[in-house]
């Protein structure tokens, strides 16, 4: 064969022990990049409030230094025997210093780090600890009674809403008590969260002609922040994407269209999050927040795309609601954005040189299960809320529609 031949042929080979190394190093810099996330997640907090994920984290942190240490193995020309007599008689050396101390043999640091992530997926955090709560309060995003906000502003529409939710519903069929019985009963047999899903949350629904998708990960849309992670609604209300013109699709659509898959509804600002019976009502609180501050940044972009004559209306155009079968829990709380006067909170618009705070107004709660009034006002609420909000999303988008109609041809 000829020299020149067999180089080129050479050459084409893969050199696997290259490859390997390029790997290895590929590797190690996600590992780097994820620890510097960590890292700056926990040193953006204001406040590091006493969780599971903040032990892990000084875990981490105290443990990681140690393992490069090499500790000298100890052999038996090293041992003193006559100092080791001295201390044998009396006791022993203390050992006060060794108690907890865990070698690098019991403590993979690898597992310390990877378990940080269990709950919030890679370099994130989830919507499950206080932390969670905290990252997003110190980003202006607030839960109801917020310790940090002095006096929680109240969207100014809320009266308005909460008349809307307790409208009685003449069309439909009378709820009777048999059908709070029934309701009890699966309420009651419900042992988990899908068992919830199953039986109590299409008793509470009824039967709906609304745009609304089960379990779909917000996997489009822009988050709030760097380390929370994509939202994934129980059930989520929107539009249908033709009914909103496709240049306005395109250039809001990592702020108004949830899902990869462009045949998902969009304008999501009606949410529903449920548990189990065993579930933490306090994370069914922080994921509603996060699931509506979403719902109400999105709103908030189209109406800020569309030109409205006061963006800053006070106004509440998104609602998330809750479910616990204890006590047979149904929540309803209102999201509204509000202009933030604190430079260091972080803009969570895309709208150049804004900085907007969103607040989570508590509408009505309603014992399902306790007596019938509360059952009917409950399923009612329920579906007003869904029916309202709809009607926010096609009176904005048929304003946002008009503006692309009359807009110039490029």
């Amino acid at each position: 064969m000829p020299r020149a031949q067999k180089r080129h042929l050479d050459a084409a080979q893969p050199s696997e022990p290259s490859t390997a190394l390029s790997e290895s190093k590929r590797q190690k810099s996600e590992c780097q990049q994820r620890e510097e996330k960590i890292t700056n997640f926990w040193d953006d907090l204001s406040y590091v409030p006493l969780c599971l994920r903040a032990l892990q984290e000084f875990d981490r942190r105290t443990i990681s230094p140690v393992a490069s240490v090499q500790s000298k193995p100890i052999t038996e020309e090293r041992i003193d025997s006559t100092l080791l007599k001295y201390f044998a008689e009396n006791g022993g050396p203390s050992l006060e210093d060794l108690r907890t101390y865990r070698t690098l043999e019991d403590v993979d640091v690898k597992t310390v780090i990877s378990s940080y992530f269990t709950m919030g997926g890679d370099n994130t955090t989830g919507a499950y600890d206080l932390s969670f709560e905290q990252h997003l309060s110190d980003h202006g995003v607030y839960l109801p009674d917020e310790p940090s906000v002095v006096q929680a502003p109240k969207p100014l529409n809320q009266d308005e809403i909460l008349s809307r939710l307790g409208r009685a519903r003449s069309s439909e069929r009378v709820i009777t008590e048999d059908d709070w019985n029934e309701f009890k009963e699966d309420n009651k047999s419900c042992s988990h969260e899908p068992k919830v899903k199953q039986e109590v949350v299409r008793t509470i629904a009824g039967k709906t002609k609304l745009n609304w998708e089960p379990e779909i990960e917000f996997n489009n849309m822009i988050t709030l922040t760097e380390y929370t992670k994509k939202v994934k609604p129980d059930y989520y209300d929107g539009s249908k994407p033709s009914e909103l013109a496709g240049s306005i699709r395109t250039q809001l659509k990592a702020y108004i269209v949830p899902s990869t898959n462009d045949a998902r509804p969009l304008l999501p600002n009606f949410s529903f999050e449920v548990k189990g019976p065993t579930g933490d009502l306090n994370c069914l609180n922080r994921q509603a927040l996060h699931n509506g501050a979403l719902g109400a940044r999105a709103v908030h972009e189209l109406r800020s795309w569309t030109g409205v004559n006061k963006l800053d209306d006070q106004k509440a155009y998104t609602i998330a609601a809750t479910y616990q079968p204890v006590g047979g829990q149904l929540t309803l709380f209102a999201i509204h954005p509000v202009p933030s006067k604190n430079s260091n909170h972080r803009p969570l618009s895309s709208v150049p040189g804004s900085r907007w705070k969103y607040h989570m107004t508590l509408l009505n709660g309603y014992l399902m299960t306790n007596d019938l009034d509360g059952f009917k006002k409950g399923v009612y609420a329920y579906r007003n809320a869904r029916e309202w909000a709809e009607e926010q999303r096609k009176a904005l988008i048929k304003a946002a529609n008009s503006k692309a109609e009359d807009a110039p041809m490029e």
